[in-house]
């Protein structure tokens, strides 16, 4: 089933989300979660962007199959070395930023089997999950602008 992607204002794209403590109650939503990324022709989606305050992301690599899910990710290490790009998101449409991320990060979360992994994510894939780790914190990309950047889109 294709879910409603929460758009700019809403206020649940600034709540935190909360660490998911068994994955059945969570498959249906994944299962969901991963429709609605591809039918918005999306390569990442946090489950606060479609209302569940879960730590679940789903991402969807170029060349890849099909997109798969972390479950409760968190970043362990980041490289010093970072670079600027443009991102967008499915929750702010047109809007295309500027933002600053870490070129390398290595990722502690579960899998969709409940296995614990710890992945390895380098050039845009580590752009991909380091943007939807913001958004299961709460936090938005203009939030990564600085204040005049802010100001000339009226955030």
């Amino acid at each position: 089933m294709i879910l409603e992607i929460k758009k700019d204002k809403d206020p649940v794209l600034r709540k935190k989300c909360q660490k998911v403590k068994g994955l059945d109650s969570v498959r249906e939503l994944i299962t969901n979660m991963k429709e609605t990324l591809i039918a918005n022709e999306g390569v990442g989606l946090a489950a606060s962007q479609v209302g569940e305050l879960k730590k679940i992301i789903i991402v969807y690599f170029p060349g890849e199959k099909e997109p798969f899910a972390l479950i409760n990710p968190k970043i362990i290490s980041k490289s010093f070395k970072k670079n600027w790009l443009q991102e967008g998101c499915l929750s702010f449409p047109g809007a295309v930023l500027n933002i600053k991320r870490s070129q390398k990060i290595r990722v502690k979360a579960l899998s969709e089997k409940g296995e614990k992994i710890i992945l390895s994510f380098k050039g845009l894939p580590a752009r991909i999950v380091q943007h939807e780790v913001d958004h299961i914190q709460g936090r938005v990309f203009f939030e990564r602008l600085s204040f005049f950047q802010r100001k000339k889109w009226n955030y």
